[in-house]
């Protein structure tokens, strides 16, 4: 009932229209030469539902009909066949332009203009060949030629005019603008209408007649600058019907007897296509302004997001080494995580591996419902947690309410208010699986993949966290076995008879030395079994504590009759004669601390180097980040290019984790920086098995994904004649030191020109191998393509054949 409403409805308005177009036509093809009625009908198509698209048309073909017996005396045949005819004209331009751009169609870009005019030119053209063949053959002796150009100008122009009208008041009842701009455009509108209808209804002799535009132009302007684009183009139609109003009705310049109907008629129709036309361009180009302007804003968001989220990092990742609370550390990684995301809520999991569930470290956000029921997650359950336990992989769910999987929690997940989660696993760097970071959002939501790289770097920070928590609780377990044995097999004691010499050790203090029974007897015999570089420090501190009447608390080694050096701990103190208050003996107990200095030595250097890793990924991004802002020349080329390097340094990272830091094989690297652009056709790669060091790994990603990436935007891969030759073998550097070259080669693509300046990217190529590698480079921008060759030293190399002892290179500490 709806669509044969809206065909009645479509009918009648045909039928109005066509009264108007009838109102002029030309002599003696007997044609309107406007046909508003076309517009009508093509704007109606355009602006529905195309289920209800069938009833209009059949609206098209009876409101020709209707519009025939009333307003002509020709045949029902006539404007049977008429009617279909017009019918065509606006299925096809609909179709064109629905197949072109998709529906609801809008004239929010240059390129949607263009093809609403060509749909408008092909379907006029087309179905003017049907009209002008019933006209001819049924009711006019005109040529064919004359009335087929005549009703090509009448539709064109009566689509060019009125459709506009119609797809911006249905964009204007889809998204209403704000109260201010709403009363802005009407009242220029307004005043439009009044300019127009004075300057239109001017005699013919006054000058304003001769220049209307002087007077409307700018108010057109104006619109299309400020309003949406309704406005400009309802101004746009009614500087068009006022035109071809004063056309009609003989007012004005447009109604001088003096010059032949025809001629006005036809001035009148260009006046107002050509308003229109110019009207649809500026609103097309002030549309695309503000879409830009958007996109930029909404950049400019992403970056500040990005820096805050850095500087975040930055900040934090020192100050979380000192939270002796694990809780308190992984809380603080959680808030971050949640802010960079715009997340509601979130918890990190940590793995129990001896059950092989996940437990709660950190929770932000939930209630006790929920944290009761996910108490603990297992690998068997479908949940977000589960899941990535199972596969070892992110999970994001945009909808948990669409996820058949998740169907088991959609109660839980509805009490605890969230409806899209995203969990991400925390891994060592040895690859081994930590634990899991999820976030949780109120509303269906798909985290954006620039967010979640920069997400990896707060999981990457959450692992360090775990694993030097994970070290000193092993620290202070081996520490409690440590003090559980001493309990048990007795600590040594030792003796020391000031007056004669002599000194007692007992059986448990000659275990520990590692000598036989009751052969040591004086106090030399004890600074033997003392390691040399520590004899001064534990005499110095005993002798000080025993002057100040003092227990004494050593930690020195001893060398043992083997050789083998053990740390121990000996506290004690002296007697003092009552007479002479001089020390007259010395008693101390001994017991041996070496598992616990290994673990401390193990526990400090694991967190130098974690902690020199954590600030090395932090100062590089943010100095990759600067260096590509000072070399872009615009926000989006910053993005994308900051988006492109992070990418490669988080997949280098994955490269080097997955094989616990021991180096990458050169092939591996070079095939992951060309995947984005290679085909089989256009790269080769050639070279021995070879592994470089983390070190290295990470210099020469960085220094291939430059190249890789202007050869894809400016090189030989940006062409498809274009290849890429990446080969590597090993030489010699100089006269003695071998190395590997490494050569980087282009062919068939556009002819290079020599940057005029030296951008980030020529930086890194050039500078980034010789200052972190001792290596040299070769790059040469030779007219057949980009040639690069790159020398590295071998002690940089894991598998190098004749591998040369490692030279001192200068490196940067970043």
């Amino acid at each position: 009932m709806a669509a044969l409403g809206a065909a009645g409805a479509l009918a009648i308005a045909y039928v109005l229209a066509a009264w108007f177009g009838f109102a002029l036509r030309s002599r003696p093809a007997d044609v309107a030469v406007f046909w508003p009625a076309s517009g009508i009908a093509v704007g109606a198509l355009l602006i529905s539902h195309p289920r209800v698209r069938p009833a209009l048309v059949s609206g098209v073909i009876v409101g020709t009909v209707l519009a025939g017996e009333l307003m002509s005396d020709r045949s029902l045949l006539t404007f049977l066949l008429k009617g279909i005819c017009n019918a065509g004209e606006t299925v096809l331009a609909t179709w064109l332009l629905d197949r072109w751009f998709g529906w609801p169609f809008t004239f929010r870009d240059m390129r949607r203009v263009i093809g609403f005019l060509a749909a408008t030119g092909l379907a006029t053209a087309i179905s003017g060949i049907g009209g002008a063949a019933t006209l001819v053959l049924l009711h006019s002796a005109v040529p064919f030629w004359d009335v087929w150009r005549e009703g090509l100008l009448s539709h064109a122009s009566g689509v060019v005019v009125v459709a506009p009208l119609m797809i911006g008041l249905a964009q204007l009842w889809r998204t209403l603008p704000s109260r201010g701009k709403l009363i802005e455009g009407i009242g220029l509108l307004a005043s439009l209408t009044l300019i127009a209808i004075y300057v239109e209804s001017c005699p013919a002799g006054s000058w304003l007649s001769f220049s209307p535009g002087i007077a409307v132009l700018p108010l057109l302007l104006w619109l299309a600058a400020r309003c949406p684009p309704t406005f400009p183009i309802a101004g746009a139609f009614v500087v068009s019907i006022t035109v071809i109003g004063a056309t009609i009705y003989g007012i004005g310049r447009f109604g001088d007897a003096a010059v032949p109907i025809l001629e006005r008629v036809r001035g009148a129709l260009a006046t107002a296509t050509t308003t229109t036309i110019f009207t649809l361009v500026l609103t097309a180009l002030f549309t695309q302004r503000k879409d830009v302007e958007e996109k930029l804003r909404g950049s400019e968001g992403l970056l500040a997001k990005k820096s805050a989220a850095l500087a975040r990092l930055h900040e934090v990742s020192s100050r979380l080494w000192l939270r002796r609370d694990l809780h308190q550390a992984l809380d603080e990684i959680l808030a971050g995580a949640i802010e960079l995301l715009g997340a509601d809520m979130g918890a990190i999991r940590i793995l129990d591996a001896t059950q092989g569930v996940l437990k709660i470290g950190a929770h932000r956000g939930f209630g006790r419902e929920f944290l009761d029921f996910f108490r603990e997650v297992s690998a068997a359950d479908n949940s977000a947690c589960g899941r990535v336990l199972r596969s070892g992989e992110r999970m994001v769910i945009a909808d948990v309410e669409a996820d058949t999987l998740y169907a088991p929690f959609h109660s839980i997940a509805r009490a605890a208010g969230y409806r899209a989660v995203q969990s991400t696993p925390i891994v060592s760097r040895q690859g081994a699986l930590l634990g899991t970071l999820a976030t949780h959002f109120r509303s269906v939501h798909e985290p954006a993949q620039q967010d979640l790289d920069l997400l990896d770097l707060y999981v990457r920070q959450a692992a360090d966290i775990i694993e030097h928590h994970n070290a000193e609780d092993a620290l202070r377990e081996s520490e409690e076995r440590l003090r559980l044995t001493q309990l048990r097999t007795g600590i040594g004691i030792w003796d020391w008879n000031l007056g004669t010499g002599k000194l007692t050790w007992t059986p448990e203090q000659e275990t520990i030395f590692g000598v036989e029974p009751r052969t040591v007897k004086c106090y030399a015999d004890f600074l033997n079994r003392v390691h040399p570089d520590d004899i001064e420090k534990v005499e110095a501190a005993r002798d000080r504590a025993v002057q100040r009447r003092e227990t004494f608390k050593l930690e020195f080694r001893i060398v043992r009759p083997s050789g083998r050096v053990r740390w121990v701990s000996s506290v004690g103190g002296a007697f003092y004669d009552e007479a002479t208050n001089e020390p007259v003996r010395i008693l101390a107990n001994i017991a041996d601390i070496t598992d616990r200095k290994e673990l401390e030595d193990h526990k400090n250097a694991l967190i130098s180097e974690l902690d020199h890793r954590v600030k090395n990924v932090l100062a590089t991004v943010l100095t990759v980040a600067s260096r590509t802002r000072e070399t872009s020349r615009s926000m989006a080329e910053f993005i994308t290019a900051l988006d492109g390097r992070i990418k490669s340094m988080a997949g280098t990272h994955e490269l080097l984790s997955y094989r616990r830091w021991q180096g990458i094989p050169i092939a591996e690297l070079v095939h992951r920086e060309l995947a984005p652009y290679s085909t089989a056709s256009n790269t080769q790669v050639d070279g021995p098995d070879v592994v470089v060091s983390a070190e290295a790994g990470q210099t020469l990603a960085m220094v291939l994904h430059e190249l890789a990436t202007n050869a894809a935007k400016f090189g030989a891969i940006s062409v498809r004649s274009g290849r890429v030759s990446v080969c590597w073998s090993f030489g010699r550097n100089g006269h003695a030191e071998t190395c590997l070259c490494l050569q980087w080669q282009e062919s068939g693509g556009p002819p290079v020109v020599p940057p005029t300046r030296s951008g980030f990217g020529t930086s890194v190529v050039r500078e980034l191998v010789p200052y972190e590698l001792g290596g040299t480079v070769d790059l040469a921008y030779r007219h057949d393509g980009i040639h690069c060759k790159l020398e590295i030293p071998t002690h940089w190399l894991s598998n190098a054949p004749n591998r040369p002892s490692p030279k001192v290179v200068p490196r940067s500490t970043n």
